[in-house]
């Protein structure tokens, strides 16, 4: 009984496989523009609002979450406050890891952010 594989390539397939391999290579050491790298985060934080607080049950589709957080409303609804205040919990956490300072660090006795 001899091997029977469940697929094969042919010479084209591994050609493009070559091109594919070497644009990824050019793509890793290029560096994205500032305003990609800023869309990418704020489309990721965005999703992950969206995600976390829909297992709490918010029912916020992805549109009302980003208006939610760009809202300058004086008395959201429950939903909307909850989505802002995971989303400056985000924020809050980015900015705890680009200044290398542990979460720990920065909250004081009383248990507030940024106290001493």
């Amino acid at each position: 009984m001899s091997f029977q594989p469940r697929f094969s390539y042919t010479h084209a397939m591994a050609k493009n496989l070559g091109i594919i391999e070497a644009a990824r290579a050019v793509v890793e050491v290029l560096p994205l523009p500032l305003d990609q790298v800023l869309f990418l985060r704020q489309a990721a934080r965005q999703r992950a609002t969206r995600n976390s607080t829909r297992i709490e049950g918010n029912t916020l589709n992805s549109a009302e979450v980003g208006r939610a957080v760009v809202a300058i409303s004086k008395s959201p609804t429950e939903m909307q406050q909850e989505v802002r205040n995971y989303w400056r919990a985000l924020e809050w956490r980015q900015g705890s890891k680009n200044s290398h300072l542990c979460p720990d660090k920065r909250v004081g006795r009383t248990g507030s952010m940024g106290g001493g």
